[in-house]
């Protein structure tokens, strides 16, 4: 059940961000992701926020973020339901406690097999700092369950992470703009 709507929320223990509409169609999208904790100078090391798609219940794809043992220095690993472990981390910086950073979606037509290609990024001041593909059904896509963006946060006890989130832009002119409808979240 939803619990709230918008752009910028606290998540706790337990909760969830999940993107109101889902996504079913083929196409970009980049968002713009911004966790910290204010509350604190320092992120807290047991504090791991997952960012990226669900399609399906118990099926998601996406990148784990946390902090390394370096101040303002945090790690993103790829992450799926289908996979054992979390990949190898690549590195982007922040703050203390504020990392910043834009996840682009990449949807793919669909093959003769039926099968979508979808391609996850992260993008650190305009440099992809790592990139994975994973697949679903067209059938997925299209008249289940879709792609929608979510957020999960771990290991907060009864501490919470802040998150905003908003669609980015092409940055060209404005008649060739792409709405891609509300960004939504329920949490």
């Amino acid at each position: 059940q939803a619990v709230a709507s918008g752009c910028s929320f606290s998540v706790g223990s337990q909760q969830r961000l999940v993107q109101a509409e889902p996504i079913r169609t083929h196409g970009l999208q980049r968002t713009r992701v911004v966790l910290s904790n204010p509350r604190k100078v320092l992120w807290d090391p047991e504090h791991e926020v997952f960012v990226g798609l669900s399609y399906g219940e118990g099926k998601y794809f996406g990148y784990l973020c946390s902090c390394t043992s370096f101040s303002g220095i945090f790690s993103v690993r790829a992450l799926a339901s289908a996979a054992p472990a979390p990949n190898a981390p690549a590195h982007l910086t922040g703050s203390g406690n504020k990392v910043e950073f834009d996840l682009a979606l990449e949807v793919q037509i669909q093959r003769a097999n039926m099968v979508v290609v979808c391609k996850l990024s992260v993008i650190f001041a305009n440099l992809t700092v790592t990139e994975e593909q994973f697949q679903i059904s067209y059938e997925t896509l299209c008249y289940g369950p879709g792609l929608r963006f979510q957020v999960v946060a771990t290991g907060l006890g009864d501490e919470e992470v802040d998150v905003q989130l908003a669609w980015v832009g092409g940055g060209g002119p404005t008649s060739d703009a792409v709405v891609h409808g509300t960004l939504d979240f329920d949490g």
